[in-house]
């Protein structure tokens, strides 16, 4: 069994409504869920694969259950016991109509809750891949913690045709949309994202476990609102990420926060799905984004006609005196060498942010930031990027660098200031990922 197997659910051995595929021109199917390594996301600043590794994910299970939980007695890593037991904790335990995937929020690990997930529907029993013309994908309880904990699918629009709300109206809806890179959607376009960029399905209201659907119809309104359903057409695999994490520690990827705040604990958490939803497919609100995506170039203003007519003696007219309108394309640099943090005389690069050590310059700082004069750049860099932009008539664009012994890009050219300036203080912020 790959080592990047997380659960295979057997349809003709589960509930047939399970994940609305049993056989398909009289074949048995399978569905096999696994990690996928090789899929894009967006970490705050930049496009990386990997986020999404589900690394060490038994070892989590079993530092919280602090090795007194007798299903992880005597498992080895790697074996055959080990490969059973994610199937107990990721599949569909007690063969209810939902399946599920399990993770750890970890605080400060910012994407140790994330999952890069590939579901192929193959030939039972078998790797042989089977397109199916049409299947559902139906996602339920995308909801929060109180304590700052949220949940959120990222799917590009390649991958499905379209998406349905559980409730009647994407108003009564309690997951709200977005675009990855922070971008809020523009819901007149059927919420299209620009071009590669994928769609986040974020929760928006706290739950608990008492609220959670037990059975595939019959839900409550609110049970309603926090589910979705998937259409795919002719597709044998589907690839999305779900990421069940810290807001406050994601803070780049929310539109609502600006800053940086830690979770103050672990929290666990499961991806609960299913196939067709009778109930949600005929009664909630489909949406089907358009086949053209919102275009990344604004087109090319015409050239003006001259307004002054050549003089016949050949005389040239001098121009009016105008200034005309007043735009701004700024690009700052952030210097993150060892003499801006680090204090005494032998300056060093600071790749930590300790509060015993030298990384201190001006003061320690809490929250990551660690020394005043990191604090100090970020305030001046903001407020000189928000100043520029309010002087000009239609506002600016921008885009941030830094540097130490490499220079790096860490926001690429965007006209929102807000998403800037949460770039300029990630860089200045020492992160665990």
């Amino acid at each position: 069994m790959p080592s990047n197997h997380l659960l295979t659910l057997s349809c003709s051995s589960c509930p047939s409504s399970s994940l609305d595929v049993g056989t398909y021109e009289n074949q048995d199917l399978d569905i096999v869920v696994t990690i996928a390594d090789d899929i894009v996301g967006y970490n705050g600043t930049d496009y990386v694969t990997g986020l999404g590794k589900y690394v060490g994910i038994l070892e989590l299970w079993r530092k919280k259950n602090s090795g007194n939980d007798d299903k992880w007695k005597g498992i080895e890593h790697g074996s055959q016991a080990e490969f059973d037991q994610i199937d107990r904790m990721n599949g569909s335990p007690q063969n209810r109509s939902f399946a599920n995937i399990n993770l750890q929020t970890l605080p400060g690990k910012t994407f140790s809750g994330r999952a890069d997930l590939r579901v192929c529907i193959v030939k039972k029993d078998s790797d042989k891949r089977v397109t199916l013309p049409m299947f559902h994908l139906t996602t339920y309880d995308t909801d929060q913690r109180s304590n700052g904990v949220h949940e959120k699918i990222i799917m590009g629009k390649d991958q499905f045709d379209s998406y349905q709300f559980g409730t009647g109206s994407q108003a009564l809806s309690e997951i709200e949309i977005f675009c990855e890179n922070n971008e809020k959607t523009i819901l007149g376009d059927d919420g299209a994202c620009a071009e590669g960029e994928r769609t986040v399905f974020a929760s928006s209201t706290d739950g608990v476990g008492d609220d959670n659907p037990k059975t595939l119809e019959g839900l409550t309104p609110q049970q309603k609102a926090r589910s979705m359903s998937f259409t795919f057409k002719n597709k044998a695999c589907v690839e999305f990420t779900y990421d069940h994490y810290c807001a406050e520690e994601q803070y780049l990827l929310e539109p609502l926060l600006t800053k940086y705040k830690k979770c103050p604990k672990q929290a666990g958490g499961n991806f609960l799905f299913a196939g067709t939803s009778e109930e949600i497919i005929k009664k909630g609100e489909c949406i089907k984004p358009p086949q053209t995506l919102h275009p990344t170039i604004a087109p090319v203003a015409p050239t003006e006609e001259p307004t002054e007519a050549p003089r016949s003696d050949g005389a040239t007219v001098a121009p009016s005196a105008s200034c005309g309108e007043k735009k701004i394309d700024v690009c700052v640099a952030i210097d993150m060498s060892g003499s801006i943090c680090s204090s005494g005389n032998n300056p060093e690069l600071c790749l930590s942010c300790d509060q015993n050590g030298s990384c201190d310059a001006g003061g320690f700082v809490e929250g990551g930031m660690c020394c005043e004069n990191n604090q100090a750049v970020a305030n001046f860099a903001s407020q000189y990027i928000d100043a520029l932009d309010a002087s000009s008539d239609s506002g600016g664009t921008y885009s941030v660098v830094h540097f130490a012994s490499n220079a790096n890009v860490a926001r690429y050219v965007h006209k929102n200031t807000r998403i800037v300036c949460a770039a300029i203080r990630f860089i200045l912020t020492w992160f665990r990922f």
